[in-house]
C-alpha cells in the first residue's frame, strides 16, 4: 500500500470511527462507544484489514485478539483476557506462518510482487547465495543470523526474518554502478539490525504494521551510495545503524 493510499485508508477508518462515537453518544445505534474504545478499535480494525490484504499473518491474529479483548463482555469471554487470548493469536500465527510459508519479495521495474507458494501471486522462490554475490538472500526463523556481506557488486539483498534477530553487516561491501543497494525486508516478530558506512543515505519505503524503523549513530557525508529499505515490518523492527 502506497503513502498516500495509506494514508486516504487510515483518514477514512478514523471519519468512521468519528461517526460511530457521535450516534453512540445520540442513542443512534445501541452500543454505547468510549472515545478511546473508538480509538482503539479503528486502530486495531485497520491493522486487521491492511494485515489481511497483505496475508500478514501476525498482524491478522494479534490485531483481533486486541479487538476481542476490547469487546470481551458484550462478547461473553472475559474468562479469556488477556493471556488465553493472545496465547490463541501467538499459536495461530506460527501454525499459519509454517502452513503456508515465509513471504518472498521481488522487484520487477519499478514494482515489489510477493512470492511463496500457496497462492496465485506470481509466486517465486529464491534460493540463498554466499555474501559476495551481487543480490543475497538472507533467511532467519526463531534464532539469530549475523551475516557479514563482502560484495564487490553489491546490488539488492532480501531478508525475511520471523520471530528472530538478524544483523546484516553492509561496512565491507562495494556497491554496483548506479550506486543503489536495494534492501527487502520482510519482518514479522522480529528484529534486523542493518550496520552500514556512516556516510550512505537510506530511503526508508517500508510498510509498518505495528512496527517501527529507528536509525542510530552519526551520519552524513559526500557519499552517493543510497540504500533503499523496502517491504514489509510485521510487529517488528527494523534499525539502522551508521558506523
Amino acid at each position: 500500500m502506497h503513502r498516500r493510499s495509506s494514508r486516504w485508508f487510515w483518514g477514512l477508518f478514523f471519519v468512521i470511527g468519528a461517526v460511530l462515537l457521535g450516534a453512540s453518544k445520540m442513542g443512534l445505534i445501541d452500543y454505547h462507544f468510549g472515545i478511546w474504545q473508538v480509538v482503539a478499535t479503528v486502530f486495531f480494525g485497520g491493522i486487521f484489514l491492511r494485515s489481511l490484504l497483505w496475508l500478514a499473518f501476525p498482524g491478522i491474529f494479534f490485531s483481533a485478539a486486541f479487538l476481542a479483548m476490547i469487546y470481551a463482555k458484550p462478547l461473553g469471554i472475559g474468562i479469556l483476557v488477556p493471556w488465553t487470548v493472545l496465547g490463541i493469536a501467538l499459536l495461530l500465527t506460527i501454525g499459519f506462518s509454517i502452513i503456508f510459508g515465509p513471504f518472498r519479495w521481488k522487484r520487477y521495474g519499478n514494482d515489489w510482487s510477493r512470492h511463496g507458494h500457496g497462492y496465485q501471486h506470481n509466486w517465486h522462490y529464491q534460493h540463498s547465495g554466499s555474501d559476495t554475490d551481487e543480490v543475497v538472500n538472507i533467511e532467519n526463523k526463531f534464532g539469530t543470523n549475523i551475516r557479514y556481506v563482502r560484495s564487490t557488486n553489491l546490488k539488492q539483498i532480501n531478508i525475511q526474518n520471523t520471530m528472530g534477530e538478524t544483523k546484516v553487516y553492509l561496512d565491507q561491501v562495494k556497491v554496483n554502478d548506479s550506486n543503489e543497494v536495494l534492501i527487502n525486508v520482510d519482518v514479522s516478530l522480529g528484529g534486523i539490525e542493518l550496520y552500514i558506512p556512516s556516510d550512505w543515505k537510506v530511503d526508508d519505503e517500508t510498510n509498518l504494521v505495528m512496527g517501527t524503523i529507528e536509525k542510530d549513530g552519526p551520519h552524513g557525508g559526500d557519499s552517493v551510495v543510497k540504500a533503499i529499505v523496502q517491504g514489509q515490518v510485521k510487529m517488528g523492527g527494523i534499525k539502522v545503524v551508521y558506523g
